[in-house]
């Protein structure tokens, strides 16, 4: 098959969807994976059904994705891709600095060593 056209297939195709016929070339049954994975068949389900697009991305979900994927040799970038189509990869939570103080334990330090 012509590269390009495979890539135009892939793009059609859902990230379950990719996941499932890259298993499928594998002949490796579901089984066979959630061992291998450790996960239950029932999340390998959700995955390949797109199921989880309902419920949200979570990080364990995600996590999963990428195991799969590494599983079945699917590329990080290819991956990461869908994620990025799903929004999930552009959101960054800014978290603000945290100041601390080291005074107030070093002033109890040598107020000890007074009284010692």
């Amino acid at each position: 098959m012509n590269q390009a056209i495979a890539e135009q297939i892939d793009i059609a195709l859902t990230l379950g969807q990719l996941l499932r016929n890259a298993r499928k070339e594998q002949d490796l049954s579901q089984e066979d994976v959630a061992d291998h994975l450790r996960l239950s068949p029932s999340v390998l389900e959700r995955i390949e059904s797109d199921a989880y697009l309902s419920e949200g991305l979570t990080v364990f979900m995600r996590g999963y994705i990428r195991a799969y994927a590494k599983l079945v040799n699917i590329a990080s970038t290819k991956i990461d891709t869908f994620f990025a189509d799903m929004g999930v990869l552009n959101k960054t939570n800014k978290v603000k600095p945290v100041k601390f103080t080291f005074r107030d334990a070093h002033a109890k330090q040598r107020s000890m060593r007074w009284i010692t």
